[in-house]
């Protein structure tokens, strides 16, 4: 038990939270495995795969990593994630997320919950963090993607009750909607219009032959995955139109009986067919990723990006998932100038 239940006395939660040791990694997956227990196999957590995708990332701190212990037994966990700065050539200094907050399920999990939360949030203030968010998109979360609900892309999914109790208790809002869409392979055929024919007859693809050399954010992210870059030329201006990047695990990483490969953000290109190229790219590589027979294809998305989302939908993706990225603003004090 984690309470004190003696009568007329409050419940007294004995709880110590320190930061992660090597020796923890087993008993961090224990916890997350009984925190999704109910969400099926999907959601586990494997030893190899902490290692791989976490504790193996050049930013990865182990002081951001908290742990919660009752009775030398690991009850729960909270692990702060950095944030890139705005061109991911560096860690932000003034935002920070959280990538997972894992309890093993207990009449004593909401203050075990409490306790790890105030302790982020001291750690963050004292940073000099303004703010914090649960899981936001990518690529503002470093850890975890890939595993547990909606692959931990899309903030809390309409599944985790429990965390979002935990949040809002902790004075997080809910701070921006997010869709997790997903494309069956299986029967696919790429949208064909007049428009497609002609950009098929003025463009070419090509996969570039060696792993995408983006900033060193993502090259840290993407680490422990074989990403592939796609581009669209126009044929005769000899032009870049737009570009794609998806990326995979290898199988012994992945949770899922499926093989699945992740479209990493993009941006619809400027211009009058902006919308029809990029349409157009991500639907030839699609059947590229069939003919390779892949099974899957998911990404994530603001639900508020109507433009982007109508793209998805127009090449058969459906929306999976709905989530929620939950965000605090910390009270940081301005610094005092030293005196003269």
């Amino acid at each position: 038990m984690l309470f004190d239940s003696s009568e007329n006395l409050p419940p007294v939660v004995l709880t110590t939270i320190r930061t992660f040791r090597n020796t923890d990694t087993a008993a961090i997956c224990k916890v997350w495995n009984a925190h999704y227990g109910d969400l099926g196999a999907e959601c586990r957590l494997a030893p190899l795969q902490i290692e791989l995708a976490t504790l193996a990332k050049p930013y990865f701190v182990a002081d951001d990593l908290l742990v919660a212990e009752h009775d030398e037994q690991m009850v729960g966990f909270l692990h702060l994630s950095p944030v890139p700065n705005d061109d991911s050539s560096e860690v932000s200094t003034n935002e920070a997320a959280i990538a997972a907050l894992c309890c093993v399920p207990c009449d004593g999990e909401g203050a075990v919950a409490e306790a790890l939360l105030a302790r982020a949030e001291a750690m963050l203030v004292e940073r000099r963090i303004a703010v914090c968010r649960f899981k936001p998109l990518l690529p503002k979360c470093a850890f975890y993607q890939g595993f547990g609900p909606a692959d931990s892309m899309i903030g809390a999914t309409t599944s985790e009750r429990r965390g979002c109790r935990w949040l809002t208790a902790a004075g997080f809002t809910p701070a921006q909607a997010t869709t997790q869409w997903e494309l069956d392979l299986s029967n696919y055929q790429p949208p064909i219009d007049r428009v497609q024919i002609q950009i098929r007859r003025s463009t070419r693809i090509e996969r570039l032959p060696d792993e995408p050399m983006g900033p060193w954010w993502q090259a840290c992210w993407l680490g422990h995955t074989e990403a592939s870059q796609y581009e669209l030329h126009h044929r005769s201006e000899q032009r870049l139109i737009c570009d794609a990047m998806f990326w995979t695990v290898a199988m012994e990483l992945q949770t899922s009986p499926d093989t699945i490969a992740w479209l990493w953000p993009t941006s619809i290109p400027t211009g009058e067919q902006g919308a029809e190229h990029l349409t157009f790219l991500l639907g030839e590589v699609c059947r590229q990723l069939q003919s390779e027979r892949l099974d899957l294809v998911r990404t994530a998305t603001p639900a508020s990006d109507t433009r982007f989302n109508g793209i998805l939908r127009r090449l058969s993706f459906v929306a999976e998932q709905s989530g929620m990225v939950f965000e605090k603003r910390l009270a940081v004090r301005e610094q005092l100038a030293p005196d003269n």
